[in-house]
């Protein structure tokens, strides 16, 4: 669970720069799987909810702030499930607010979208990450001239 692999090898998708996704999503289901065994009754829902909208934020800013993982494809997998996740959490806090059914159909008409914003925050991040360390070596450069 814990391998890391410092430099991307080719022949491994799984290869990996950060290990905190996976401590994330053990700790979350931990959390969750002994709250749920444990609570049961109307608040009990409401603590649930609040949790996972709470922890699925904070794994899309984790995911964001690290692209854990070098392949592309495995990457925005493992991105897209995050942020589904989230989405979801926020359609049972909303069918939990309004007493409204039919929240299945908007969580899978919102998975496509939410793949495209995953692609393209990657994207983006990686870019401004570049430019950053771009940024950084003409600095080095310029102050060793």
């Amino acid at each position: 669970m814990l391998y890391n692999e410092t430099q991307p090898v080719q022949e491994d998708c799984l290869s990996r720069l950060e290990t905190s996704i996976e401590v994330g999503i053990v700790v979350f289901r931990s959390i969750i799987a002994t709250y749920s065994n444990f609570c049961d009754g109307s608040v009990c829902s409401w603590i649930l909810i609040s949790v996972y909208i709470i922890i699925s934020v904070m794994m899309c800013y984790q995911y964001y702030k690290t692209i854990p993982y070098y392949n592309t494809f495995v990457s925005i997998f493992v991105g897209s499930l995050g942020f589904i996740m989230c989405w979801v959490s926020i359609n049972a806090l909303l069918m939990k607010l309004l007493k409204v059914e039919g929240h299945i159909i908007i969580i899978f008409i919102g998975i496509p979208f939410i793949i495209l914003l995953v692609k393209n925050l990657r994207e983006k991040r990686i870019e401004s990450l570049l430019k950053t360390n771009i940024d950084k070596l003409k600095l080095d450069i310029d102050s060793l001239i």
